[in-house]
């Protein structure tokens, strides 16, 4: 008989035990767990990567005060990306009569690479959104800025030189920024009438922008060999490195997509290693059956390679398939709110990582199995067949260790791996001290199956400390994605909290301030303040002048000995009071109050090495005015309020020509008087800023709608996993029963004593589970929120409840069969 045909006879045999069975299940399990998240995250990842991008129009965006080299944008169309070109700047705009400074963005054709504008034909429509710009010839005003100037569509806007036809109110752009000191209200014209309108000129103040999209690869090359090659005075900006709100939630957003990748496929190896070591005994009795029959040891080779070969090919096979359809139908589920999840194309990267990552675990848990098979006697295997040999169990739990260590940082970055390495270790040393309390409790007599269960778990010290480790992290990983999706909420709920101010108020005239403030009180609005401005340059610090870095790092380098400046002009301001949100670090804010000297924001005074009692110098328009600093200032960059690099005494700056900025909330029912109100005052420019809070509080929902479906996934793939641990023992736990029954246990004693036994560890992995939960949330609040920890008492009670719960159907389940395989032994005897 062939070999193939006695490896097909041999696996027909097995179909009746449970060892082989129970294998194959946790490879194919294996296979299908680390398959699904390597596609969902390929989905999720490019689903945040490409809705979030349109926040910046683009994958990446380099920023520059001058045109880049040619070559540049030459290299990138080579390298297959898409790119467009885009300038910013401020212009005043006329119409009529009217004029109005606009901060002007020119656009080439392709823009925007990601997202889509808004436009309208009507004042106070919704509009509708297109994904091109402006044709030559017309421009898009905002519906500010059309009021100001009193422009209807189809009417001509003077720019520079040139008129242009006023075809579209513009109501939304994909890259607006989160920035509110752009005191100019926005329009967008194309980049071929730049030139024609003769605003650009020497000297001009204009922005160069390069934006690039593409496929992910090509995107993440192109990144890094801008970051190693762009200019010192060039910005590089793309959703990686965002300093922005938006950066900061997608990153907190793949952290939480990498740990549950890294706890599946951990959880996955543990399931394989743990189920495979019930059927080592059966089949370390059949080869030394057959060795001592006389087989060969190369024939036997040949034949046990072959069928764990098809065992293997068939587990991966299935695997994969069941993978597919778990991602397709996880797709299509998400495809409700994110479309773009079910319309991504996943490739053969999934397909090939989990098929070789599942043959590679084979191959580390085989390979010691088989050399200790064929390197032991005949009679030594018979002797250890009723226990797995543990030397080759030992080699092969290393081998898989550092396969899962290759592929953890290959895949998800090396830094999560170390993470979750620390936290087995950690989860390792809570479960041995658990059980080592377990072993010293003392319970009341009449507490007779509690005392066995406890014993059983003592007796089965490492097999139950695996079991733990594998149930905790999954509990543990699940309760805290839970309570991430809570803090995401609360996080955005302080960031935004109810009446955020949601627009701006900049140039306002000194007279003018009293009658807005009232006007907008009396609508039920809340003002935050007015702050004076004046534009203002530093010149010196302790009177040696500084570089005004306009040439980039080549003008430092000639200007040895000088000191580097601020190579813009600063909104300069003063105040009686200290800003809602600035604290004070060092110094006295009072000295401040009494005109003694100045107060300076924190990271202005690292960048440029100042220190209390250091004296500054600035021009401002008629004048010059040197004052030391007295304190310095920590304040959130990221507020929807008014902050200020540098704030004044009044005495030192009142005298100056300055106009007023404010920000305040209106209700969205008086939106339409505000605009109709503003006509009274064509020289101040409203910012609206709540299209920005709406594109950021929709972009905060699809993190929890994907944390969300990533909490049941994981909580799947705990149910998955614990099944494989416990079910890993069964062959042993078969043999078991049979001998108690022979001693003469009931049914019912041994039913409570296996219930008792597997909901006991499930609660114990539950309260592991809630500590280390804890720690990731406390963790999470110290480095990624950057937030004091918080205590989450309900998590406390959870993680017990979700491990009690978690298990108890695996218990009746493997209760009734356990006992039911035990009787049917009983009854052949």
């Amino acid at each position: 008989m062939s070999l193939l045909a006695n490896s097909l006879n041999m696996l027909k045999g097995e179909r009746r035990g449970a060892s082989l069975y129970l294998w194959w299940i946790s490879l194919a399990a294996a296979v299908a767990i680390l398959f699904w998240f390597l596609a969902l995250s390929q989905r999720i990842e490019v689903f945040l990567q490409r809705s979030t991008s349109g926040f910046l129009a683009a994958d990446i965006v380099l920023s520059a005060p001058q045109p880049v080299d040619q070559s540049w944008l030459d290299d990138a169309h080579l390298r297959g990306l898409n790119s467009t070109q885009m300038l910013r700047f401020s212009t005043m705009m006329f119409a009529g009569d009217r004029l109005q400074l606009s901060s002007v963005k020119a656009v080439a054709e392709g823009y925007p690479l990601r997202g889509e504008l808004r436009i309208s034909d009507a004042f106070g429509s919704e509009g509708y959104w297109v994904k091109h710009g402006p044709e030559p010839g017309s421009v898009w005003l905002s519906e500010t800025l059309a009021l100001q100037l009193s422009v209807a569509v189809g009417e001509s806007v003077e720019v520079g030189d040139t008129e242009l036809t006023f075809s579209h109110y513009l109501l939304e752009q994909p890259d607006v920024a989160f920035g509110v000191f752009s005191s100019s209200p926005p329009s967008l014209i194309h980049l071929d009438d730049v030139a024609r309108s003769g605003v650009i000129r020497p000297g001009s103040r204009v922005n160069y922008r390069y934006l690039f999209s593409g496929d992910s690869q090509l995107v993440d090359d192109w990144y890094h060999w801008l970051k190693q090659n762009k200019k010192e005075r060039h910005t590089l900006t793309s959703l990686v490195d965002s300093e922005s709100n938006l950066g900061d939630a997608y990153q907190r957003a793949q952290q939480v997509l990498f740990l549950a990748m890294v706890s599946a496929l951990a959880l996955t190896l543990i399931a394989m290693w743990s189920s495979l070591q019930s059927y080592a005994g059966p089949l370390t009795r059949r080869i030394g059956v057959l060795r001592i029959l006389g087989a060969s040891q190369r024939l036997l080779l040949a034949q046990f390679g072959l069928h764990l070969g098809i065992t293997v090919f068939a587990g991966v096979a299935f695997g994969l398939l069941v993978g597919s359809g778990l991602d397709y139908m996880a797709a299509q589920q998400m495809a409700s709110f994110a479309p773009l999840l079910a319309e991504q194309s996943i490739g053969v990267r999934p397909y090939l990582l989990a098929a070789l990552s599942g043959v590679v675990a084979c191959v580390c848990l085989l390979a010691p199995l088989l050399a200790y098979l064929f390197r032991v006697g005949p009679r030594q295997l018979l002797e250890s067949a009723e226990r797995a040999p543990k030397a080759p169990a030992v080699k092969g739990g290393v081998l898989l260790g550092v396969g899962f260590v290759l592929l953890t940082g290959l895949v998800s970055g090396w830094l999560n791996l170390l993470l979750m390495l620390g936290l087995i270790i950690v989860l390792t040393l809570l479960s041995s001290g658990v059980l080592l309390l377990v072993e010293r409790i003392r319970v009341p007599a009449q507490m007779k199956t509690l005392h066995l269960a406890m014993l059983l778990l003592v007796r089965q010290r490492v097999r139950v400390t695996i079991q733990m480790v594998g149930l905790t992290l999954a509990i543990a990983l699940t309760l805290a994605m839970v309570f991430v999706r809570s803090d995401l909420i609360d996080e955005w709920q302080r960031l935004v909290p109810e009446q955020t101010a949601n627009f701006f108020l900049v140039n306002v005239n000194p007279d003018e301030r009293t009658v807005l403030a009232q006007q907008i009180t009396n609508q039920e609005g809340r003002l935050s303040g007015f702050y004076p401005i004046i534009r203002g340059r530093l010149t010196s610090i302790n009177g040696e002048k500084v570089v005004d870095d306009r040439d980039g790092k080549a003008a430092i380098e000639e200007q040895q000995g000088r000191r580097r400046g601020i190579n813009r002009e600063l909104n300069l301001t003063w105040t009686d009071t200290l800003p809602e949100d600035n604290v004070i670090e060092a110094g006295d804010w009072q000295k401040t109050v009494n005109g003694e000297g100045l107060s300076v924001e924190e990271g202005m005074a690292k960048r440029l090495e100042l220190e209390l009692g250091d004296r500054l110098t600035f021009v401002v328009t008629g004048g010059e005015i040197s004052l030391p600093i007295t304190s310095i200032r920590s304040l959130d960059w990221k507020s929807m309020r008014p902050n200020f690099f540098v704030i004044f005494p009044k005495s030192s700056l009142d005298a100056y020509a300055h106009t007023y900025i404010t920000s305040f909330y209106l209700p969205y029912e008086s939106r339409d008087w505000l605009y109709t109100n503003m006509r009274q005052y064509p020289a101040v420019s409203l910012i609206d800023i709540e299209q920005i809070l709406a594109k950021f509080a929709g972009y905060l929902v699809q993190i929890v709608q994907v944390v969300t479906v990533l909490v049941v996934l994981v909580l799947i793939t705990a149910l998955l996993v614990t099944a494989s641990l416990v079910m890993g023992s069964f062959v042993r736990r078969h043999r078991e029963l049979h001998i108690y029954r022979i001693l003469g246990a009931s049914d019912s004693a041994l039913k409570r004593l296996l219930m008792a036994e597997f909901v006991l560890v499930g609660i114990l992995a539950g309260v592991i589970a809630s500590v280390i939960a804890e720690a990731l949330l406390g963790a999470q609040a110290l480095w990624i929120f950057e937030q004091s920890p918080r205590w989450h008492g309900q998590l406390w009670l959870l993680g017990p409840v979700v491990g009690m719960l978690a298990t108890l159907p695996l218990a009746f389940w493997l209760t009734s069969r356990l006992l039911r395989a035990s009787k049917s032994r009983v009854a052949t005897h």
